[in-house]
């Protein structure tokens, strides 16, 4: 039975499989982990009718509703699990995103969460931008940056020399590895605005859905990473949907 409740939030969370992996970047043995994600039903119990939009007022806001899809808490999904959090405002149409802290509730002796879905809770805390201010994703970061060649949309970009180049994993010298999408195509020169985190999504794209997404060559976006020297190792979000990507860049590391 579908959820009666208008998903408005999608949760990703790290479970921890058992397994021990050996991380492609450094070579330790380390928890393997599989990437859950869990679409919600989440509202602020706090405000006025009407006043949705959360962290906004507060650095760190109660939430609280009920899981849409699956209608259970996953298996490996504990009380005060932490996740990544995308959350639309269901009248502006905004997107705010940062961390959910869960609280687990307790299942009901009545069964209702097979029609329903598991009541939950947590704290929200809305990503913070430059200055300490609460970001809205996507975060466009202005054009102050050119274009050194053209660019096209929604490829990753890297700095040279003050200017935007397309992030290329093989290229040894974009040591800080990629520092956005790009929002908008420009000729050379121009100075295109581009996210750093926040929910992409393009028509092109055709993810394995659950699985990370890295930088690939030439500003391409791959979901098989570069582990062979010459080259940086860099994972920028994971994919939500095939067409979707929750983007959130993470540190490049040197092969």
């Amino acid at each position: 039975m579908a959820s009666p409740f208008p998903s408005n939030a999608v949760l990703t969370f790290s479970v921890a499989t058992g397994a021990i992996a050996t991380d492609p970047r450094t070579g330790n043995k380390q928890p393997a982990t599989l990437t859950v994600t869990v679409k919600a039903y989440l509202k602020p119990d706090s405000r006025p009718r009407g006043l949705f939009y959360p962290g906004i007022d507060e650095s760190d806001e109660p939430l609280s509703g009920r899981l849409t899809n699956p209608s259970t808490v996953p298996n490996g999904v504990g009380h005060l699990s932490k996740g990544w959090a995308v959350i639309t405002d269901p009248v502006t149409k905004d997107t705010q995103s940062g961390w959910f802290t869960l609280y687990r509730g307790t299942p009901s002796p009545f069964g209702v969460e097979a029609a329903l879905g598991a009541k939950v809770s947590g704290i929200f805390r809305a990503q913070a931008v430059a200055g300490g201010a609460q970001g809205i994703a996507l975060q466009p970061t202005p054009g102050q940056y050119p274009a050194a060649i053209a660019l096209s949309l929604h490829r990753l970009v890297a700095l040279h020399n003050g200017q935007l180049v397309y992030a290329d994993a093989t290229d040894i010298t974009q040591t800080e590895g990629a520092i956005g999408l790009t929002l908008n195509a420009v000729a050379a020169g121009g100075k295109p605005q581009f996210a750093t985190s926040g929910l992409m999504q393009d028509t092109g794209w055709s993810w394995t859905v659950d699985q990370p997404v890295f930088v690939g060559s030439v500003g391409n976006l791959t979901q098989n990473p570069l582990i062979v020297a010459p080259g940086y190792y860099q994972e920028v979000g994971v994919a939500v949907s095939a067409t979707q990507l929750l983007l959130g860049l993470e540190e490049a590391y040197l092969l």
